[in-house]
């Protein structure tokens, strides 16, 4: 049938031009490297990385080196040895020295917590970057189908404007000869300035949905490959909801960034409370000078080890107040946690009904298309013969554009709507594109596919 054509020839729209189209894994490539928000997650990892290092830095060994070099002025005046006068004296002489110091702290409690804290930390921030990166397939598929769909929803809305503009010659033609009402071409007519204005508006969605996609990508595609007419409608596996959900509280990333955050501020209450505790430091230090100063002229060298303890008495009570603030936030970090995984269930939930909604919407369009066409062919049959009127087969075409437009639609519902899934159950990876990739088609093979309709 001619009008079949038309439900997936949008497929091979573009096909005529010499760009070279892109896929969707070139497109998810293209935005892992340019997108901006991806890019300032992998530098916010990259600082909170060095939480560790800092930490481990109170541990290590503290060596420092001061130097000086001075001009002095000694005044004597009054001043007597062994009770006999000396006479009023003044001394200017020069110095100079060093001091090296070597500090290893051999406990302090708090250090220690605090270097477990930054694991806590470094952790969680690992979890929020690989989130990112789920996020970054999402929207790159998100991006890359909207653009599809603006492009299919032109390519039926140009359609629609044809066949009315047919249907309105018809009508013209009969009314001319006297076999119509002067109301079929009126109909006709309003119908297709309705069509023409909706040309008008995909045009524009189609223009916006390729600059949403250019914000990620930081470039221009021209074209990209259409989703293949064949698409496979699977369930999810398992498919138990029960077991997404408890896969979802477990990997669901931001499940697990939300569990080390908490983890983190446990530590910071021990950190905290660590102020009360003494400290116990190994220092070493050697001590030179040299000074021309009369009688006192030479050089020095002092050296010293000594094992500092530090017992701290009381604060104002500072410690105490500190312990309790971050008792409070980790008190906090487990009502974000205990929100966290509520908000994965739910969207676990969500997805997976969304799924198996999808599934059933596609096979139902699908039909919906077919009896469409079906009807479409028969208006258009009557009208032929003078037992249907103008109008019913413009409401015909436009039920069957409809059908048409909503049933793409569907389709790649069904596919964001997997991807949504495992990004709650926090299994979504580039292997998810790839497989996405698969069901795309060549725009030569989809302009093959819809010449052969």
């Amino acid at each position: 049938m001619k009008i079949a054509g038309i439900v997936f020839g949008v497929a091979a729209f573009g096909a005529g031009t010499g760009a070279q189209a892109a896929n969707l894994m070139q497109v998810y490539q293209q935005a892992r490297v340019n997108d901006a928000q991806f890019a300032a997650a992998q530098q916010e990892y990259k600082a909170v990385r060095e939480a560790r290092p800092l930490a481990r830095a109170g541990l290590l060994p503290q060596v420092n080196l001061s130097a000086s070099v001075a001009q002095n002025s000694s005044r004597f005046e009054n001043f007597s040895i062994a009770g006999q006068p000396v006479p009023n004296s003044r001394y200017d002489y020069g110095s100079n020295g060093y001091t090296l110091s070597l500090s290893q702290t051999l406990f302090n409690y708090g250090d220690w917590l605090s270097l477990k804290q930054a694991d806590q930390t470094v952790a969680a921030a690992q979890a929020r970057l690989d989130a990112a990166s789920q996020s970054l397939i999402l929207n790159t598929a998100k991006a890359y189908f909207q653009v599809l769909a603006a492009e299919d929803q032109l390519r039926y809305s140009e359609a629609q404007q044809r066949a009315i503009g047919r249907q309105l010659e018809q009508a013209k033609k009969r009314y001319d000869v006297g076999l119509v009402a002067v109301t079929d071409v009126q109909q006709a007519k309003a119908s297709y300035d309705l069509a023409r204005a909706a040309v008008i508006q995909a045009q524009s969605q189609v223009d916006n949905a390729r600059e949403a996609l250019a914000v990620l990508t930081g470039q221009e595609n021209e074209q990209l490959d259409p989703l293949a007419r064949a698409l496979p409608l699977l369930t999810p596996k398992p498919d138990n909801l029960k077991d997404w959900v408890k896969a979802a509280l477990q990997q669901n990333l931001s499940v697990v960034a939300a569990r080390y955050t908490a983890d983190a501020a446990r530590q910071e209450v021990g950190v905290q409370r660590a102020g009360h505790y003494p400290t116990v430091n190994l220092v070493a230090s050697r001590a030179y000078n040299d000074a021309n100063a009369g009688l006192e002229a030479g050089q020095t060298t002092n050296d010293s080890i000594a094992l500092q303890l530090k017992v701290p008495l009381f604060s104002g009570l500072r410690v105490s107040s500190l312990t309790d603030q971050a008792q409070y936030k980790y008190l906090q970090s487990q009502e974000l946690l205990k929100g966290q995984q509520r908000e994965a269930v739910r969207q676990t939930r969500s997805a997976y009904l969304n799924v198996m909604s999808s599934i059933s919407q596609v096979k139902a369009l699908r039909q919906a298309v077919a009896s469409n066409e079906a009807s479409v062919a028969s208006m258009e049959a009557g009208f032929k013969v003078g037992t249907r009127t103008s109008l019913d087969v413009l409401t015909a075409l436009s039920d069957l554009y409809k059908a048409q437009s909503e049933y793409a639609q569907a389709r790649y519902n069904y596919l964001i709507n997997t991807l949504l899934l495992k990004q709650a159950a926090g299994t979504l990876s580039m292997a998810d594109i790839e497989h996405i990739n698969g069901y795309l088609a060549a725009p030569s093979a989809a302009a093959a596919q819809a010449g052969a309709d």
